[in-house]
């Protein structure tokens, strides 16, 4: 119970869709519902019924209107809190994706009940902050390897890449990162949420901007270096497509980012505690223009992902959902 949409994507979206996706792979049988109420922009044009890369989606009116025949519901985000106190009321299993850090006593209130709800951390890091005494499972964001699997030329991808630039994550620095190397060429790629919010003016000549892409493999195909300078990540899904791409992450690290360090592994290059340390970036990015260097980054970072593909993990996410 969410608002599904198929364009506009973010992190949240994207985690949620292709969760569904390799569940409905193995057999699992799953329906959406859109919630009518202030998502109008997920309803808009929609028949009552329709289906995304074989997702099945409905629309409502009113959590009053849920089917109560399914055996268990998953929520997040911004619906999280309705649907727990819809399936509390109904007596139903509830499943609560926690994609951030932020605290929901609701969660904490079932856990000696019949049915506590149980929790789908994103991360070990998100587990560690909530620490919710319920059942629960970390199922980091799926990822198709395969998918990711570019062929790339370092020398002609040559933009140093930020994702989403909102000030949180780093907007600003990475314009002033720019001022100070305008021989070097910088893409920004809008985020697909908060539009009003993200920095899009401002930028020296030396950096591009482009709207949010449906598609990031091509990004992805023309970039050399993937930057964060966020001051919080609780895991980062666009560093562990970038590092499957074979492309080197370079991050800034602090306590409220210790989700994106456990994402990108040994495999991150990082900035660690200033994230405006101007130096610290640039040294990373010198140093990867020498050949030897660059290829050991990216063959590290590829392999770090190996292991993360979705479908060696799914069948433990089936049977976490199987086993209450």
């Amino acid at each position: 119970m969410y608002p599904y949409q198929d364009k506009g994507l973010a992190g949240g979206e994207l985690y949620i869709h292709h969760t569904i996706k390799a569940l409905l792979k193995l057999g699992m049988e799953i329906d959406v519902y859109n919630l009518v109420t202030e998502w109008k922009e997920c309803t808009i044009g929609r028949p009552d019924e329709w289906e995304y890369e074989g997702v099945k989606v409905n629309i409502i009116s009113s959590l009053h209107n849920m089917s109560l025949d399914y055996d268990g519901y998953i929520t997040h985000l911004a619906a999280a809190e309705p649907a727990m106190a819809w399936c509390i009321t109904n007596k139903k299993q509830c499943y609560f994706i926690a994609h951030n850090t932020h605290d929901y006593p609701i969660v904490r209130f079932t856990a000696n009940t019949d049915k506590p709800i149980k929790v789908i951390y994103n991360s070990e890091f998100v587990k560690g902050r909530c620490n919710y005494p319920n059942p629960s499972f970390v199922w980091t964001p799926p990822i198709n390897i395969d998918h990711w699997s570019l062929k790339r030329d370092p020398y002609y991808n040559k933009y140093i890449t930020l994702v989403n630039p909102l000030k949180d994550k780093g907007a600003e620095q990475f314009k002033r990162l720019a001022q100070l190397v305008p021989h070097r060429q910088f893409l920004v790629v809008k985020g697909g949420y908060y539009p009003d919010l993200q920095i899009t003016e401002g930028y020296p000549k030396n950096v591009t901007l482009i709207e949010p892409q449906t598609d990031m493999r091509g990004v992805y195909g023309c970039t050399r270096i993937l930057i964060y300078m966020s001051f919080h990540e609780s895991y980062g899904m666009c560093g562990q497509e970038a590092q499957a791409a074979g492309i080197p992450v370079l991050a800034h690290a602090n306590p409220q980012t210790l989700g994106l360090v456990e994402n990108l592994g040994d495999a991150g290059m990082y900035v660690w505690d200033n994230v405006d340390n101007m130096l610290g970036y640039i040294e990373v990015i010198n140093l990867l223009d020498d050949p030897y260097e660059y290829r050991k980054w990216s063959i590290r970072s590829r392999k770090n992902t190996l292991d993360k593909d979705t479908d060696l993990r799914a069948p433990a996410l089936k049977d976490f959902f199987e086993l209450f």
